[in-house]
Parts: C-alpha cells; structure tokens; sequence
C-alpha cells in the first residue's frame, strides 16, 4: 500500500494494484440479483470513525473491539475515495490503510455476525492476503501448510485453508460443495483438490466467517507459488429477515411477505390467567425445508415481541416449543409469564423471521499465491 497515506487514492485503484492475485467472479442467475453486494462511497479524505460509520450504513454490523481488547482507540485521517464500490473491498482497503485487522465474529451484544475491528499484534505487518471477491461473500487463503512425510513420500501434501465470509447483514445457512470442487495449477502439473470434510454439506449459521481446508498434491520444492486456485461452492443463504406486524394479538391473524406466510394460529391462557402461549405457524414454499438435519435455521434466529401500544412496554417469551412438518410448514408456541387476559387487547405483535434462502453459486479464482 506504499503512497496511500501520502496521496488521495481511489479504492478501486488500491485493490487492482495490491491484489493481482484476485479474480472476483459474480455469480449469475436470480440469486444473484437477490443477493447482490452492498455499496459504500466515501469522500477523499476521511477520518477512520467515519469511515466505519459509512460501512455500517450499509446495513453491515461494523464494531470497534479495540475498547475491549485494551488497544489504542485512534482516528486517523484516512487518504481513500470511493464511489460506490462493493463493501468488503472498501472494508479491507480502509483496514490496510488505517493498519487495522478486520475480524469478522459473532457480537456477544446482539448474537448476530459483525466485522469487528481491531490493532494489528506487535511486529505484525499489513500483509497483501489472497482474496477473491464474489457479490456479497469474500474468499481468503488464510494459510497454507506443507507436510512432507520422509517414510512415506505418498502422504506429502499441500493443505490451503480458505475463509470464507459473507457481509454481515447477511446469514448464510450452509455451504454446498461436491468432493473435487477445487481446482489447482503449478508449474507444469494441475488438477482437481480434494476438501478433507469430502463431498456434502459445511454448516454455517451461527458463525461469522468459515474454513474450507483443501488438499493439493506437495509442489517441488523449486516452486514459489501456487499459479492458480480455482473453486465452486454453492452458499445456501436467506437473502434478510422478513419483519411481520399486527395491532393486535388475535388467533387467525395472518401474513404473507415474499412467499412466506405466518399465522397466528393459536393464543391460549393459562386456568391460572398468569401464563399465555402464542403458536405460530410459518410456511415457506414447497422444497424450502428439504434439509433436515440443518431446519434448525427456521426457528433460531426468529423473535417474537408483545409491545404495549400506551406504555412501549416490550415482553418477549420466556421458553418455546417447535414442531416442523415434513415439507413447509413450522409450528413455534411461545409462553408468555405474567400477561392477564384482560391485557391481551393492548399489545400489538412484531414477529421477524428469514425470507426464503436461495442456493447461491460461489466461484472464485485466486492467482500467484505464495507457498510455505
């Protein structure tokens, strides 16, 4: 990044020049329309605080985890322009510049993924690390790893772990890859990378960022890149959350918002009067809930709030009990404590769930990148 803080740059300039390496490739198809990338614009010169506050206007969580970790808390003036570029390259162009590291995590203050930032360790340089740009994803050869087996020359190989990180407004659920999905090049010799976790499903949710490790053959030793590394996944991934809203809470009440419908199916009192439970009941189009053993998707991240419309007083349920029909249709009760039947009447309801996830096709290519 020599020369960036001595002159205004563009960011798009910045990345072309560093990142030789990288191939974005968009992704084509209605899931790509869905789920294009979000943009960030900043003006020629611009304090570090601003910066960040412009990415998270994008609707990207961004936190500042240098008060926590006990780091320097500076702003400096950054030298960057963008004009509405894509936001994981403005991202990582603004932390090159300010010589911060981007970690993207799970917020212990919301539950939901977040690009934290934070000062680089002592002796720790702003390296150039491969990266590929896909719409709304990012792809990292976070590190590689040669073993060299002297009894058994058969076992010598070359591990590549990729991170992969989506923006953090987004969810994804899972990623989807046959077993030889990656494809290598060195020297004279290329081929098809095996993943270690094999063909299938890497689950998802729940993390920020995950790793993908790959297997190549061990190049020779007089080898000092890697030429090419190119790849296809498949990210199954909810495009935002759907918000549903009614004035009040009665059974039958129901909704429908992008091919999603929900029902207040049920509301029913405790003989006590103490204890209320609301069943919803979600339905997604025919195939949606197809994996089984990853529905978990279309209860974890759903909230249900009671809103008192004089007070703006928020209940939220204190346990809930699930049931998933094979196909489309969910079934969620909530149990309320210490609501009466005579309070029913003044609460509205605000539900908020995922729309629809699309599989979306991640290609990617990473070029000239260095061996251990």
């Amino acid at each position: 990044m020599q020369g960036m803080a001595a002159t205004a740059v563009r960011v798009g300039m910045v990345l072309a020049g560093v990142c030789s390496w990288a191939v974005a490739m968009l992704a084509e198809g209605g899931a790509s329309n869905s789920l294009a990338e979000s943009r960030v614009s900043l003006r020629q010169s611009v304090r570090l605080s601003d910066a960040l506050a412009a990415l998270a206007a994008s609707g990207n969580a961004v936190v500042d985890l240098r008060p926590r970790l006990g780091q320097e808390t500076s702003d400096p003036l950054l030298r960057l322009e963008a004009d509405a570029l894509p936001f994981w390259q403005v991202a990582d162009a603004v932390a090159a510049e300010a010589r911060l590291r981007l970690t993207p995590h799970i917020d212990r203050a919301t539950g939901r993924p977040a690009l934290g930032i934070q000062a680089l360790a002592e002796g720790e340089s702003v390296s150039s690390i491969p990266t590929a740009y896909v719409g709304p994803l990012r792809v990292r050869l976070k590190r590689t790893t040669a073993l060299r087996d002297l009894a058994d020359p058969q076992a010598n190989r070359l591990v590549c772990i990729l991170e992969l990180a989506a923006e953090p407004r987004l969810e994804p659920i899972l990623l989807r890859h046959e077993r030889e999905c990656v494809h290598y090049r060195f020297a004279d010799q290329e081929g098809k990378a095996s993943l270690a976790a094999g063909a299938g499903i890497i689950p998802w949710l729940g993390q920020a960022a995950i790793e993908v490790p790959v297997t190549l053959p061990l190049p020779p030793r007089a080898e000092k890149n890697l030429s090419e590394l190119r790849g296809t996944f498949h990210v199954l991934v909810p495009p935002g959350p759907l918000s549903f809203h009614w004035s009040s809470l009665k059974a039958g009440e129901e909704q429908t918002r992008q091919g999603v419908s929900l029902q207040i199916a049920d509301v029913s009192l405790s003989p006590g009067g103490t204890r209320c439970q609301v069943q919803v009941k979600i339905r997604y189009p025919d195939g949606t809930l197809g994996l089984e053993s990853h529905q978990t998707w279309v209860f974890e991240r759903n909230r249900l709030e009671l809103r008192h419309r004089q007070t703006g007083v928020v209940l939220r349920p204190h346990s809930m009990q699930i049931g998933i029909d094979e196909g489309r249709e969910v079934r969620i009760t909530y149990t309320f404590r210490d609501l009466l039947a005579q309070q029913l009447a003044d609460y509205e309801v605000a539900y908020q769930t995922f729309s629809t996830p699309v599989l979306y096709p991640l290609e990617f290519v990473l070029r000239e990148l260095p061996l251990p």
